[in-house]
C-alpha cells in the first residue's frame, strides 16, 4: 500500500506555479519532526474543555501501512501519526499513519486542494481515502456503510480548524532512535483522558528526540497533560536552541460553511475568561478565580497565534541561528548536531547579515511578506467595497446577507464529485438550472466550470478573508493568489445584467431548517465561550 504523498510534482501551469510558490512552501522545506497543535472545534466536546488535539509529523519517517513506520527512501515526504480513544478499527491501536497533505486536505495532490469545502466535501473525501487506503484496517460497518470513530479525524483536518505547525530539525539518528522505541512497543490503544491522551502521546515522542524538553502543566491544567502545554514548553525549548533551526507554520482553516476553531486554552485559562464557568463561580465561590487568575498569569500565559508570528517561517529560524553566531561565536555548529544548523553561509543568503540589527530588520521583512501590514490590507478593504457593491447591483447576490450566506447556500445547493483529472467539483442546482462549479486553481477556470458561480464563490471567499479578525485571517500570500484569481474570474465572467430578470430573487430555493433549540445551543457555546 503506497501512502506517500506527491510533494514535488511539476508545475506547467501559471497558476500551479503560483500554488507551489506562494502559498504551499511550508510543505516544500524540509523539516524532520513537528508538533501539529490542532485548535478547539466548535461543539460539546471541543468546546468542554478548548484544549484541542495534538499530533506528530516526521518528514524522514514514512509508512509501509497505515500501522507499520519504516525510514523514508529520497523522494518520500513522511507521514503525520495521532492518537485517539478509538479510531473505530479492527483493532485497538494507539496510533494510525496518514500522509501530510491527505492530513491536511483530503487529496494526495497539492493541484487539487479546494478553495472552498462544506460538510458534504468532507464526508466523501474521508470515506474515498478509506476505501483506497484504509479499508483494511478500517472496514465497512455492519450496515455496510462507512463506520463510526476517530479515523475520520485523520483526514481533512483544517476543513475543522486552524493547525499550528512547531518544527524542529533533527538528524536520521535520531529518527532511527525513534522508530526503534516505537517498533519496541506494541501499537496497542491505552488512551485515557486524564494521564495517556493525545497531548501525552506527542510528549513522549517529542521527549524522544528531545530529552525533557516538553512537560504538562500541573498548576494550570488540573494535572492533566494539554495541547497547549506541549507546544508552550516545546516553544521554551526550542527559543534557547536555534540550531535546531525552529518555525512556527500556520494551516489556517479553509473556506466554508463549517464553523471557524476555537484558541486553544489552559484549564486555568479557560476557567478565567470563559463565561459558562467565569460566573458561576462568580455568583458562588471566588476562591477558584483567585487560584486560576494566580497559576494563569504567572506560569500559563503563551500566546499561540503571537509565538506563530514571532517565528513564522524557516528564513527566521536561519536568522535567528546567525543571531546566536553573532552573539556567541564558535557555537555555529553543535558537535551531536553537524548538519543540522551549520553556518549561515550554508544556507541561500548570499551575504549573511552582519549585525544584529540588520538580523532584526530581515525578520521584520519576512513578517510583513507573510502577515502584511495593516494600510495594505486597509487596501485591499477600499478597492473590493465597489466590486462587492457592483456585483449586488447586476444582480450576482441579491444583498450583503446572501454574499455571507453563500458558503452555506452552496452547499444546500450541490453535491460534490470528481472531475476528469480527479479533482474536485460541485453538481450545483443555480437559479433551476445544473451547472458544474470547479473547487481547485485549476479546474475553476476550466471551460466546465460556470464563470458566475466562480466569481461568486471567489468574492464570498475574499470577502469573508477581509472580515475575518486577524488571528483568523489566511496569510497575505494566500489571499494575494485569492485576489488575482478574483480579478482574472471577474474578467472572464459574462454580464449578469441579461440574466437577473429571468432569475429568482435569491440563490438559495430551499432554505436550511434548522430547530430553535440548535440554534439557542450554538448561540450558547460561542457567547458563553
Amino acid at each position: 500500500m503506497n501512502h506517500k504523498s506527491s510533494f514535488f510534482v511539476a508545475a506547467t501551469k501559471h497558476s500551479v506555479a503560483l500554488l507551489l510558490a506562494l502559498i504551499f512552501s511550508p510543505m516544500l522545506v524540509k523539516a524532520d519532526v513537528s508538533l501539529l497543535l490542532h485548535e478547539a472545534i466548535v461543539g460539546i466536546n471541543g468546546e468542554a474543555g478548548a484544549a484541542g488535539h495534538v499530533s506528530i509529523y516526521f518528514s524522514n519517517i514514512c509508512a509501509d501501512s497505515p500501522i507499520k513506520l519504516r525510514l523514508c527512501h529520497p523522494g518520500e515526504q513522511g507521514v503525520v501519526i495521532t492518537t485517539y480513544p478509538s479510531f473505530g478499527t479492527d483493532k485497538p491501536y494507539e496510533w494510525v499513519a496518514t500522509p501530510l497533505l491527505p492530513f491536511l486536505y483530503g487529496v494526495e495532490d497539492e493541484r487539487n486542494i479546494p478553495l472552498y469545502t462544506n460538510g458534504k466535501i468532507r464526508t466523501m473525501l474521508r470515506e474515498t481515502y478509506r476505501q483506497r487506503y484504509l479499508r483494511g484496517i478500517v472496514p465497512d460497518g455492519a450496515d455496510g456503510m462507512s463506520p463510526e470513530g476517530h479515523w475520520k479525524d485523520l483526514l481533512v483536518n483544517i476543513f475543522n480548524r486552524d493547525l499550528y505547525c512547531y518544527t524542529l530539525t533533527t538528524t536520521v539518528e535520531e529518527d532511527a532512535s525513534l522508530l526503534k522505541k516505537l517498533d519496541s512497543q506494541p501499537n496497542e490503544n491505552h488512551f485515557t483522558a486524564m494521564y495517556n491522551n493525545c497531548a501525552d502521546f506527542a510528549r513522549e515522542i517529542l521527549n524522544t528526540y528531545f530529552p525533557h524538553a516538553t512537560h504538562r502543566d500541573p498548576f494550570n491544567d488540573l494535572t492533566m497533560t494539554t495541547p497547549k502545554a506541549i507546544a508552550q514548553t516545546l516553544t521554551r525549548y526550542a527559543s534557547k536552541r536555534p540550531e535546531r533551526l525552529f518555525y512556527i507554520t500556520k494551516y489556517a482553516q479553509l473556506a466554508g460553511p463549517i464553523r471557524r476553531s476555537l484558541d486553544n486554552r489552559h484549564y486555568s485559562e479557560h476557567g478565567l475568561f470563559s463565561k459558562k464557568y467565569l460566573i458561576p463561580m462568580l455568583v458562588f465561590n471566588h476562591i477558584p478565580i483567585t487560584y486560576f487568575a494566580t497559576v494563569y498569569f504567572t506560569m500559563g500565559y503563551f500566546s499561540v497565534n503571537g509565538k506563530y508570528i514571532e517565528y513564522a517561517t524557516p528564513e527566521i529560524a536561519q536568522l535567528n541561528l546567525a543571531a546566536r553566531q553573532l552573539k556567541e561565536p564558535g557555537r555555529g555548529k553543535e558537535p551531536t548536531l553537524a548538519g543540522i544548523g551549520g553556518d549561515l553561509g550554508e544556507t541561500a543568503e548570499a551575504t549573511p547579515p552582519a549585525t544584529l540589527s540588520e538580523i532584526e530588520s530581515k525578520k521584520e521583512v519576512e513578517r510583513r511578506r507573510i502577515f502584511g501590514t495593516k494600510q495594505g490590507w486597509n487596501t485591499y478593504k477600499t478597492e473590493f467595497a465597489p466590486l462587492l457593491q457592483k456585483a449586488i447591483t447586476d444582480g450576482l447576490f441579491a444583498d450583503n446577507k446572501e454574499v455571507k450566506t453563500f458558503f452555506k447556500d452552496l452547499e444546500l445547493q450541490s453535491e460534490p464529485s470528481f472531475d476528469e483529472q480527479g479533482a474536485l467539483m460541485l453538481k450545483v442546482r443555480a437559479y433551476g438550472e445544473d451547472q458544474i462549479l470547479g473547487l481547485t486553481r485549476d479546474n475553476i477556470l476550466s471551460s466546465r466550470s460556470d464563470p458566475q458561480l466562480a466569481y461568486k464563490l471567489m468574492i464570498a471567499k475574499v470577502n469573508a478573508t477581509l472580515k475575518a479578525r486577524e488571528k483568523n485571517r489566511d496569510s497575505l500570500e494566500t489571499f494575494a493568489a485569492d485576489w488575482d484569481l478574483m480579478k482574472r474570474l471577474s474578467a472572464s465572467s459574462p454580464p449578469t445584467s441579461q440574466l437577473t430578470q429571468s432569475r429568482p430573487k435569491r440563490f438559495l430555493e430551499t432554505p436550511e431548517k434548522t430547530t430553535f433549540g440548535h440554534k439557542v445551543k450554538i448561540a450558547f457555546m460561542l457567547v458563553t465561550h
